[in-house]
């Protein structure tokens, strides 16, 4: 669902005005070759060509960068993130006064680029777009990666059903998300859940903004799916990444006794925000739905600060997870009902209470058993510090929690808070690592 009117037209316009190039293109080769095919398109139609050209950015330039080697194979966190900034700002770019374009460390062998040491700079904080940063606003504009709506119920010939419904949706056009989508399906199929995905966004029409969906969504399969036994969403940048190992839902579901469950933010210590709903849990339950219904109220609901939950940015709020983290602050009724887990965590028997404080600071124990090599573990975070060029904005992860970034091996990957091109990156970096 779209919203119209006026509200279509300025939406529309904001996105133009956002991603318009000026001055002369710093694109060479392959992207100077690919940058001109898609200027070619037509800005509505000829899905073929916008596909080739998203099959050139995807598979040429965002699953050509190597550097995912560094985390997925050497553990070498700081080096894959100076590798990943570099691949963003030169890979196929050439800046002023150079005659060479640096590409993966990786690929430094090959006859069709050529590489240096030179020192790279950082990106201009007056808005200059690398090559990677151009194609990919270009080629997202004129083809949305997207695939229809669908729901896939476990196979009927294959006994696995395990009565849970997974849901994914949400209106952001991004490079790779037939892939999330399709691996969330694999994952969906190998461990018996039906699978929920929605193109769109179900309360534009509401004129809310799209962090909302989510909580629709969940709304939508409980009138659905009233025989579920409970329901998981996943944020459509999150990649399960461990199809193999033990499902890290069905565990929550049975070590926890609450009825909604979600992890820590990273950030908590920045934002001040607890939670974290890129994953969410839900049993089907008269308490998981009075907290859907209490979360959906505040969402309009009039506030002694003037914010709106439902409609404002997200430098005046959190939105669906300040509704949450406000519940749970405010009243021990919501905060009986709603389990925050750990990002990482030791196997310690079933845990049969509530018992983790809300408050934006683990405890030093909570703190040293993350990053003591647990055995649970749920929507851990691969991101790095950059400038986000889009928001004009520097992304500082530095604070994020210990035991919240993700590691190889572990279930769920979230590629929250990069920008569009880098988040293209995380993706391709989890799908490659992705345990089948």
């Amino acid at each position: 669902m779209l919203p119209s009117g006026p509200i279509l037209i300025l939406l529309c316009l904001q996105h133009a005005a956002a991603y318009a190039f000026a001055g002369p293109s710093p694109c060479v080769r392959f992207g100077a070759r690919l940058e001109q095919r898609v200027n070619a398109l037509p800005a509505v139609g000829d899905m073929r060509r916008g596909f080739i050209a998203y099959k050139g950015l995807v598979d040429t330039i965002i699953r050509g960068f190597k550097g995912g080697d560094l985390i997925r194979e050497l553990h070498e966190r700081s080096a894959f993130e100076a590798e990943a900034e570099r691949w963003v700002q030169r890979a196929y770019t050439l800046l002023p006064g150079e005659d060479v374009v640096l590409t993966s460390v990786n690929s430094s062998s090959s006859s069709s680029n050529s590489s240096s040491d030179a020192a790279w700079p950082a990106v201009s904080r007056e808005g200059a777009w690398s090559c990677l940063s151009r194609l990919y606003h270009a080629i997202m504009d004129k083809f949305d990666a997207r695939p229809p709506s669908f729901i896939a119920a476990p196979r009927a010939d294959v006994d696995v059903s395990n009565g849970l419904v997974l849901l994914s949706g949400g209106d952001r056009n991004a490079a790779l998300a037939e892939r999330v989508i399709a691996n969330h399906a694999a994952f969906a199929a190998r461990h018996g859940y039906t699978y929920w995905w929605h193109r769109g966004s179900m309360v534009a029409q509401r004129s809310w903004l799209p962090y909302w969906h989510k909580i629709a969504h969940l709304r939508a399969a409980m009138l659905r799916f009233p025989e579920a036994s409970g329901y998981a969403w996943v944020d459509d940048d999150v990649v399960l990444t461990n199809h193999v190992g033990e499902d890290m839902i069905a565990r929550a579901l049975r070590d926890h006794n609450t009825s909604v469950m979600v992890t820590r933010d990273p950030a908590a210590r920045a934002t001040g925000i607890a939670l974290n709903t890129g994953i969410m849990i839900l049993r089907n339950d008269a308490d998981a739905r009075a907290i859907l219904e209490e979360m959906w109220r505040r969402a309009s609901a009039e506030r002694e600060d003037g914010v709106s939950l439902a409609r404002d940015s997200q430098s005046v709020c959190l939105h669906e997870q300040q509704a949450l983290q406000e519940m749970v602050e405010g009243s021990s009724y919501w905060r009986t009902r709603v389990g925050l887990l750990e990002q990482r965590s030791s196997s310690d028997g079933p845990k049969r209470h509530v018992a983790l404080p809300y408050d934006a600071h683990p405890s030093p124990a909570a703190a040293s058993e993350a990053s003591n090599g647990a055995d649970f573990n749920l929507n851990t975070f691969l991101r790095w510090s950059h400038f986000h060029a889009e928001r004009k904005e520097d992304m500082r992860f530095e604070l994020d929690a210990a035991g919240s970034g993700w590691q190889m091996h572990d279930f769920a990957g979230h590629c929250s808070g990069l920008s569009p091109v880098r988040r293209a990156l995380c993706v391709a970096v989890l799908l490659r690592a992705t345990v089948k």
